[in-house]
């Protein structure tokens, strides 16, 4: 599913916005092939009522009008065109317009590359029109699988009489948008694969999983996996629903794979959308029910040992994670350790968690190694959380011993003019799939330990001080300390390894 968002209400950073105009509306659109008829393109548009103007009627309602054009071309022939006009459902109170209403369009286009512009006007006022383009390419290669787009749905049922929404028997009610806000509860989807049997021969199975993956980490949940036996045919319809009352706030891949007879994965698609669901809490529930017989953690027998475990995952941890390894730890009893250390990583892995464990353990050992402090243990230092959460930077800009006073200065004073204390600078090129160019400043006050402070970043969610280079500075008083880069200005040697990594 593509997806358009359109007037200025951005709950995607990296979607386009329709300009000039105060109509708030989303929408989306999914490429299918029909076998009969060839390929064809869905629209999906909701419209937020309270963002267009309502007219009375001759019988007394209230309605507000939609003027739709959609234009596909290449180059600059026009391939297709639909203008039309979308009515909202009558009302008789214009106090009661807190609600969106959906319009859908089926429309067959070769395959292809296209540009398609989006125009959508309040017919009821006079405001110019909200306007848009973006790339449409439709394909579905005759010698491979492939797949549709995946729809998102608000809801779907049986067809009782064959309509725009009706596909394969059911009537599918899009949900155009792919941010799914804590109102939410379920998460509905359908997709169509398509030369299973050209590729895999007539009536032969293979194995068909559908699962919601971490954006960021690219780990599956394992609360959030189906899996069914298919047989080889020219179309095969997925269509499923998952409660997601208890999935958080986070950025999520929808997936889509195909394994063959030898556990081999074949073809596979995949739809990224968002979740906001600030009131979820981590709660060890179906944890307790968790057999670990035959696992990796069985061996896992001495309690403290187990506990060190649990406890070096924090940098890893989500919020409710953190919590348990913080409290509810020193609560229970070694089997629910172990419960919650294998569930642990089978969310992260669900194939292998014992070697995901593995992995990540040689890197905490690595961290314990060169970051530990003659207090800390590496994991828990800032420097070795950083680098267990993000993995090693870039490049490191390291001030152990800072230069003499010829060091860059914009302002004829240097770092050593004041005497900073030692710190680094790590610069990671991309941080995550949306974070890019990031950076991290430590500092070590106490000089004759290991243990480097985060005094400054520019990552979300991490301390970020617009003064940090005062935290540098020391043999200074405080309101000293507290001018030396006012407003945040980089005016000092560390700012250039700041803005210049190197």
């Amino acid at each position: 599913m593509k997806k358009i968002l359109l007037f200025s209400l951005c709950l995607l950073m990296l979607v386009p916005t329709l300009q000039a105009a105060r109509i708030k509306a989303s929408m989306s659109w999914c490429t299918f092939l029909s076998p009969a008829d060839g390929p064809y393109v869905e629209t999906y548009l909701s419209v937020w009522s309270k963002s267009i103007q309502f007219k009375k009627l001759d019988n007394g309602n209230f309605q507000g009008r939609i003027g739709i054009t959609l234009i596909f071309k290449q180059g600059n022939d026009i391939k297709e065109f639909r203008k039309y006009e979308l009515k909202s459902p009558e009302i008789n109170d214009t106090l009661q317009r807190d609600f969106s209403f959906i319009d859908q369009q089926r429309i067959p286009l070769a395959e292809g590359k296209y540009t398609m512009e989006f125009q959508l006007s309040d017919l009821n006022t006079d405001d110019a029109p909200a306007q848009s383009a973006d790339e449409l390419s439709i394909a579905f290669p005759t010698d491979k699988i492939s797949f549709s787009d995946i729809q998102l749905l608000e809801k779907f049922s049986k067809t009782e009489s064959q309509n725009i929404l009706s596909k394969n028997g059911f009537d599918l009610v899009p949900y155009p948008d792919n941010f799914l806000p804590k109102t939410a509860t379920k998460l509905g989807f359908y997709a169509e694969i398509y030369g299973t049997d050209k590729v895999l021969g007539t009536d032969n199975k293979y194995l068909l999983s559908y699962f919601i993956q971490s954006n960021e980490t690219g780990k599956s949940l394992t609360d959030y996996m189906k899996v069914r036996k298919e047989i080889t045919k020219p179309l095969t319809a997925v269509l499923h629903e998952y409660d997601i009352q208890r999935l958080p706030s986070g950025n999520y891949k929808l997936m889509i794979e195909l394994r063959n007879q030898q556990n081999e994965i074949i073809a596979g698609t995949s739809l990224f959308f968002q979740r906001s669901n600030p009131d979820m809490q981590f709660e060890v529930k179906d944890i307790a029910a968790l057999d670990i017989t035959g696992s990796f953690v069985e061996n896992m027998t001495i309690k403290d040992s187990l506990k060190e475990y649990i406890k070096c995952l924090d940098p890893i941890s989500n919020k409710m994670e953190q919590l348990f390894g913080q409290t509810d730890l020193q609560k229970v009893d070694i089997k629910i350790m172990q419960q919650y250390f294998l569930n642990f990583w089978l969310i992260r892995d669900m194939n292998d968690p014992g070697k995901a464990w593995l992995t990540y353990k040689t890197e905490v050992d690595k961290a314990n190694q060169v970051f530990r402090s003659p207090i800390k243990k590496g994991y828990e230092t800032d420097r070795g959380r950083i680098y267990l959460a993000y993995g090693p930077p870039d490049i490191i800009q390291d001030e152990a011993f800072p230069a003499s006073s010829s060091g860059f200065s914009l302002n004829t004073k240097s770092d050593m003019d004041y005497g900073t204390v030692p710190y680094t600078i790590w610069h990671y090129y991309k941080l995550t799939e949306y974070q890019r160019d990031k950076k991290f400043v430590f500092a070590n006050p106490h000089l004759s330990t290991n243990d480097y402070l985060l005094v400054h970043s520019n990552v979300r969610g991490e301390v970020n001080n617009p003064n940090w280079q005062a935290e540098l500075i020391r043999e200074l008083g405080t309101s000293d300390r507290d001018n030396v880069a006012p407003n945040g200005r980089y005016n000092f040697k560390s700012g250039d390894n700041f803005n210049n990594p190197r």
